[in-house]
C-alpha cells in the first residue's frame, strides 16, 4: 500500500521555499502521487530519494492551518 508525507505551508512563499529546499535533498518533482492522480491545486509533489511521495500543501494563511488539519485527519477516519 502506497501512502504520502504531506508538509502543509502557510502559502506560496513558504511552498517555494520548501520546493527549493526538497530539490537540495536530492528530491525530484512528481507530477503524478503514487495512485496515478495528478498533483495539482497549488500542491507540488515530490519523489525522495529512497521513492517516498511527498506533497506540498499551502494552507492559504496561518488562520487557515488547523481548520486543514481537522478537515484532513476527518478524512483518514472514514
Amino acid at each position: 500500500m502506497s501512502s504520502e508525507s504531506m508538509l502543509l505551508c502557510e502559502g506560496y512563499s513558504d511552498r517555494s521555499f520548501l520546493a527549493g529546499w526538497l530539490s537540495h535533498l536530492g528530491c525530484s518533482e512528481a507530477r503524478c502521487d503514487p495512485w496515478g492522480k495528478s498533483v495539482s491545486g497549488g500542491h507540488f509533489g515530490y519523489l525522495a530519494p529512497e521513492g517516498r511521495f511527498i506533497r506540498v500543501v499551502p494552507a492559504h494563511g496561518r488562520d487557515n492551518l488547523l481548520s486543514f488539519l481537522k478537515t484532513r485527519l476527518g478524512r483518514r477516519s472514514t
